[in-house]
């Protein structure tokens, strides 16, 4: 044979051999790089207890709160309510409640971007309806098994319908902070604060702040304590006397919890 063939033989081999574990790890390797199966988990809870309100409701009542959440991946879909309703001689003095639907997306590890839709009344504050859409960024601070400190910031559409009819519809800035701990394997707190001013106007914003405690005492029953306010600088004033109403609505509750 030429000596030119034996010089091209071990060249040919070597490329032959190559292309043929190219093709025997190409399976293995799309295998590892194909895509994780996503993952989902739903979970909620439900509680119902004694509600001890003070401020534009001063009373003792049943309250019913709910709270569903769904992830799938980077993606977390979560619906909440709460209602409160009492009569005392006929009269009513607590009628409130809101609906909340929230979207939350994670691009990474730390950042996540979310839009929410809130809906709620409070009669006895004189608010007959109040509409609140909003996006925002946020970052968690602190991200681990059983804590989780985050902070939002982003824009709310605020539409308000009250008593005697008037309206107020204006865009407020939000700024929001939460902390979630596992304190052991029965005890969760949980505490949410946001502050809401009017940027045309600082000294016109809403405050909304919640402590709760929840201690599990049987497999999915616990027992739930929260104390929550909503202050707004700027209260309604009755058209007919003239008075202000208060500008804090806090409340107390603690009853059975019952989680899924």
């Amino acid at each position: 044979m030429p000596s030119s063939y034996h010089a091209r033989l071990p060249a040919a081999s070597a490329i032959l051999v190559g292309t043929l574990l190219c093709a025997l790890a190409a399976p293995a390797r799309a295998a590892a790089q194909s895509p994780p199966k996503e993952r989902s988990t739903f979970s909620g809870d439900a509680s119902f207890g004694l509600t001890a309100t003070e401020g534009n409701s001063q009373t003792l009542s049943l309250n019913f709160g709910g709270r569903v959440a769904y992830v799938v991946q980077k993606h977390t879909w979560a619906f909440s309510t709460s209602v409160l309703r009492t009569r005392d001689g006929g009269d009513v003095k607590a009628n409130k409640g809101s609906v909340g639907l929230r979207y939350d997306y994670e691009p990474s590890d730390r950042i996540y971007v979310t839009s929410q839709m809130a809906a709620s009344y409070n009669r006895p504050a004189g608010i007959e309806r109040r509409l609140s859409p909003g996006l925002g960024i946020g970052y968690d601070i602190v991200r681990a098994e059983s804590t989780r400190l985050s902070l939002d910031g982003g824009l709310n559409w605020v539409g308000e319908r009250f008593t005697d009819d008037t309206r107020d519809n204006s865009v407020y800035f939000k700024l929001s902070q939460e902390f979630r701990l596992r304190v052991n394997e029965t005890t969760d707190l949980a505490q949410r604060l946001s502050y809401s001013p009017r940027p045309e106007n600082l000294s016109d914003y809403l405050i909304q702040g919640s402590l709760t405690l929840t201690t599990k005492v049987w497999k999915l029953l616990g027992i739930k304590t929260e104390i929550s306010d909503d202050y707004d600088s700027t209260p309604f004033i009755d058209p007919d006397t003239g008075i202000a109403r208060s500008s804090n609505d806090l409340t107390f509750i603690t009853g059975l919890s019952v989680s899924f």
